[in-house]
């Protein structure tokens, strides 16, 4: 990913679900896999042609702000890493661009986080649910919610493991209580 950094322990290659990243060496839980680099860029922005492609390869960092990749070519999307979305997820986030393995990942098993992580769906907005595919025992059965960070239990499983900005948003809402 142009701007980013990737560990060597992973590659993108076809997978259940068409492309995602998997472990090419042993895993061990806190490893740092990712540190996506690339430009800020506004919400409104991911309308337009330029960007459109990129909404799947960026991350929210802030409310409408989010990080994407520099080069947004279709050449360059071919070496883009596809994290794809887990009920079960094998990773989490340390502050806002970073991700790192939540527990040990074996050769060749999917690296995956789960969107409610990283992204925010505004209280005016509704956004598209799609439905989720990871087979997991822990499934929602739907991906993209938006206020799935909102859910109790996913705040106990993914406790350290969230956004910078989505823990800011959980904290700021268990002190309204």
């Amino acid at each position: 990913m142009l701007g980013s950094w990737v560990s060597n322990k992973i590659c993108v290659k076809e997978g259940k679900i068409g492309l995602g990243t998997f472990a090419t060496e042993k895993i061990s839980a806190g490893e740092i896999l990712i540190v996506q680099g690339g430009r800020m860029i506004h919400k409104t922005r991911f309308d337009t042609e330029e960007f459109e492609p990129f909404w799947y390869h960026a991350f929210q960092v802030e409310k409408d702000v989010y990080i994407c990749p520099l080069n947004t070519s279709k050449e360059a999307q071919d070496g883009i890493f596809s994290v794809n979305h887990s009920c079960d997820p094998t990773c989490g986030f340390k502050g806002q661009i970073t991700m790192v393995s939540m527990r040990d990942i074996a050769v060749g098993e999917e690296i995956t986080f789960d969107y409610a992580m990283s992204d925010v769906q505004p209280e005016d907005e509704d956004w598209e649910n799609l439905t989720c595919l990871c087979g997991s025992d822990k499934c929602r059965k739907t991906v993209i919610i938006g206020k799935d960070w909102k859910l109790p239990e996913l705040q106990k499983r993914y406790a350290g493991f969230f956004s910078r900005y989505v823990q800011d948003l959980i904290d700021s809402s268990h002190n309204n209580h």
